[in-house]
């Protein structure tokens, strides 16, 4: 998976652990699967941080596609949006 890809499964994954539904179906979950998804959507997050700071560290990295621009603005640390905690 592309980092933007990581970061795309980690939203679904929060999602439906924050309002205990089904990651797929929509049908409502028990506390144990939500925790789960909290645990994968966090997983996810940090593979997409990890992609990202990869990226940043290059030289002369140039991206050009906005939603990969607003992805890597998403994933700084300092961004209001970042709802990982990191």
């Amino acid at each position: 998976m592309t980092g933007p890809e990581h970061y795309h499964e980690g939203e679904k994954y929060l999602h439906a652990a924050e309002t205990g539904t089904h990651v797929d179906h929509g049908f409502s979950v028990g506390t144990d699967t939500q925790a789960l998804y909290a645990h994968i959507a966090t997983a996810h997050f940090t593979a997409a941080q990890a992609t990202a700071t990869a990226l940043h560290a290059l030289a002369g990295y140039a991206v050009t596609r906005p939603e990969v621009q607003q992805w890597q603005a998403i994933t700084g640390p300092d961004d209001a949006r970042n709802r990982r905690g990191a």
